[in-house]
């Protein structure tokens, strides 16, 4: 999931940024899990260190998700669900230690909802 530039200048220079510390240099023996987030949705993915693998996806559109979602479900409930089966899934996978990379996103509300999902899911980041 390559990250397409915004509109806004700000949010591009702090994605560069993150990508090169948490995201990116500091943590490049590790798996990286990104988001990427819109009005309606929420998508995640956990790719290899070098990003050209996905090794895990999924969204709130995938069809074992949006079963549980109910229409007009607040957004961070959501985003807890998704946390807790993206968690499961990786956990089949054998992937406990991921770099999480928030994409410029600040860490709260929906963001912080999904991260605090995942690490209860035994997820360490």
């Amino acid at each position: 999931m390559r990250h397409q530039k915004t509109k806004n200048p700000g949010l591009n220079r702090f994605r560069r940024r993150v990508r090169r510390t948490a995201g990116g240099i500091a943590r490049r023996d590790r798996n990286q899990l990104r988001i990427r987030k819109t009005n309606m949705h929420f998508y995640a993915e956990i790719t290899n260190p070098t990003g050209s693998v996905t090794l895990v996806s999924l969204s709130t559109r995938h069809p074992s998700v949006a079963a549980q979602v109910k229409k007009g479900v607040a957004r961070k409930e959501a985003a807890t669900l998704l946390g807790t089966e993206l968690a499961k899934l990786a956990l089949a996978k054998d992937i406990k230690q991921v770099a999480f990379n928030r994409s410029g996103h600040l860490y709260h509300g929906v963001v912080k909802a999904f991260a605090e999902a995942v690490r209860a899911g035994n997820i360490d980041f």
